[in-house]
């Protein structure tokens, strides 16, 4: 889930904290030895953490509707690989989300980790801006903030880049940060040339912003030098989009749109080279084209790749591990207007009956007429996908899933097909 006013005063601030908000509404083995991970002076075991947060319900700003979605989505997808475990996962939510409590959970992260392993934080909330009246180290004035759920009218309730720079900076430098945030393009235009990006789309009416507010300056950590934003070696930033820009939430997707994107690379379909593992790398590039088409958005993803190779994010077993099959295609409809809209939502099991999330469905919806629409999408975490026909004629519609796709699992049959549906 997903223009700004910069605030210049304790009045203009205080208005904005209390009468806007800045989302956008659219749509086993804990450790592994991995040889595209360099492997520093720890234990010669490469273990993965990650410190996970999505804050909805604001205590002093405007509410977001789909960023714990983001954050559970987040966690499930990297708890079905085999180089992820749940006690390595600090997950936080709302009031546990508060600037001490971010503070702490990555300073926990920091000290258990060494220097062969991976550190991972994801946030997805709201983002503002504030002036750099600091060490006037940014280019365009202002430092990039995320906002806890504390955020107030204090100036020092934000987390800016450099803070959050400062305290990752004592985790080991395999690093990966992705922020679905507005303006999180900012956290490292220290070194624009740096920063790949694409021509965007045109915004539509229907996208609706969220707007990220507070301005002020941040205390700043003594124990270290600070960072200039997160463009450091080591990292891997992944960021919704650019400094000056929104990030949406999607209503369709019940996701923020980079995160939907970012977790459905995850799932499988990301993995370019086809080695069982996804990188953090991988992962953009597969989120980035397909965020870019999304509609109606003006969202330009960003990376900064400060790291050497390619950062594994999630690593496959290569072998068949399980089975899945078509458990339901069920229909609905809704009108708006002269049009009729059909929906097709398919739900895919595994060999257990449990939800099978990322699977990679193939459907061919036909209509008596002989009318025939090609769909594909990846299911969600709960097992479903679901497939919209705009303008939908009346008559009898047959759904026929033709491919289902999941590295590590099988399906044995050819097609499932649907029985007749009529719209009236």
């Amino acid at each position: 889930m997903k223009t700004k006013i910069i605030v210049v005063s304790v009045f203009l601030l205080l208005f904005v904290v209390f009468t806007g908000g800045c989302l956008q509404f659219m749509e086993g083995l804990g450790s592994i030895t991995s040889p595209s991970l360099k492997v520093g002076d720890g234990d010669g075991t490469v273990t993965y953490w990650a410190v996970i947060v999505g804050i909805e319900d604001y205590e002093s700003m405007t509410d977001l509707s789909y960023t714990i979605d983001d954050a559970e989505d987040m966690r499930n997808v990297l708890l079905s690989y085999g180089n992820w475990n749940d006690s390595n996962i600090q997950f936080l939510t709302d009031v546990d989300a508060s600037k001490s409590g971010i503070d702490t959970a990555i300073a926990y992260m920091a000290s258990e980790s060494d220097e062969d392993d991976v550190c991972l934080f994801f946030f997805s909330g709201h983002g503002s801006r504030i002036p750099d009246e600091e060490d006037g180290d940014e280019v365009d004035t202002y430092d990039e903030v995320i906002c806890p759920w504390d955020t107030t009218s204090e100036i020092d309730s934000v987390i800016s880049d450099e803070e959050l720079g400062t305290w990752l900076s004592f985790c080991p430098d395999n690093i990966i940060v992705i922020l679905d945030t507005c303006y999180s393009g900012g956290f490292v235009k220290g070194v624009e040339g740096m920063i790949k990006t694409v021509p965007n789309p045109r915004v539509s009416k229907d996208a609706i912003p969220r707007r990220h507010f507070v301005e002020g300056l941040v205390e700043h950590l003594k124990q270290k030098p600070i960072s200039r934003d997160l463009d450091q070696a080591g990292y891997v930033v992944l960021m919704a989009c650019e400094e000056d820009k929104y990030a949406y939430e999607s209503r369709r997707l019940e996701n923020g749109v980079f995160t939907y994107y970012i977790v459905g690379g995850l799932w499988g379909p990301a993995d370019e080279d086809d080695d069982n593992n996804v990188s953090a790398e991988e992962d953009f590039y597969y989120a980035d084209q397909l965020v870019l088409k999304h509609k109606p958005t003006n969202q330009d993803p960003q990376i900064w790749d400060g790291y050497v190779g390619e950062i594994p994010l999630v690593i496959a077993s290569t072998s068949i591990t399980g089975t899945m099959y078509v458990e339901s295609i069920k229909f609905s409809f809704k009108v708006a207007g002269p049009n009729k809209f059909l929906y097709t939502t398919v739900k895919v099991l595994d060999g257990n009956d449990q939800s099978l999330g990322g699977v990679s469905v193939e459907m061919i919806l036909t209509h008596e007429s002989g009318g025939t629409w090609y769909f594909d999408g990846d299911t969600k975490t709960d097992g479903t996908v679901k497939f919209t026909l705009a303008k939908a004629p009346s008559g009898s519609y047959t759904a026929t899933v033709t491919g289902l796709t999941l590295s590590g699992y099988d399906w044995y049959e050819e097609s499932v097909e649907s029985n007749p549906y009529i719209l009236e």
